[in-house]
Order: C-alpha cells, then sequence, then structure tokens
C-alpha cells in the first residue's frame, strides 16, 4: 500500500496532525509511520493478562428474538461484567440502547 499512502501524503498540507492506532507493531506499522509521520511518540499500553475472563459469544437468531435473547442473558448473570454487542447500524444500536432503558439496564 505504499504507493497509496504516498499519494494520499502528498495531497495533505504541510502541517497536520495524524494518529495511527494499531493493535500489533510489525514492521509495515514502522515503515508506514515513516512515510506519514514526523517525530512519532509510540504509547504501549501495558495490562494485566488475567486468563479465562474474556468470553466471546455469537449467536445467530431470528430479528424477533435478538432483543429479547439479549435481556435474558444479561438479566440471569449469563453475562457480566462489561459486555460489547456489534449490530449492523447506528439505527439498530439506537433501538438496542431504547430497549435496555426501559429495563433499566446499562
Amino acid at each position: 500500500y505504499e504507493e497509496d499512502i504516498e499519494g494520499v501524503a502528498s495531497q495533505l498540507p504541510n502541517i497536520f496532525q495524524a494518529m495511527l492506532l494499531s493493535a500489533t507493531l510489525g514492521e509495515e506499522v514502522d515503515r508506514l509511520k515513516g512515510m506519514v509521520m514526523h517525530s512519532p511518540v509510540t504509547l504501549k499500553l501495558e495490562e494485566d493478562a488475567k486468563e479465562g475472563e474474556l468470553s466471546q459469544f455469537s449467536l445467530r437468531c431470528s430479528d424477533g428474538d435478538k432483543f429479547l435473547i439479549s435481556y435474558v442473558l444479561l438479566k440471569l448473570g449469563i453475562l457480566t461484567g462489561k459486555v460489547i454487542f456489534f449490530v449492523n447500524d447506528v439505527d439498530r444500536c439506537y433501538s438496542l440502547k431504547l430497549f435496555f432503558e426501559q429495563f433499566s439496564i446499562r
């Protein structure tokens, strides 16, 4: 992607602010950082690795059952701690938020 990045970088003004986020810092990220950024600063977040505390669930169901299943999983304590629900669009996200608010779920 070097040619694409160089093309975009040539269209940027002389002074600009940039942020590059990467979950992994490899050779490609270092090259990209050198192409676009001047005097970059690298922040490394170090968290305690807690085995067994992260879970992933995937469930296929009809549209009519999605809100009900989400509610049941939360109310029965099957999902605890911080939970992320992935939805297809902003409207669906807002609908889920309003649904949870009706049952005082935050």
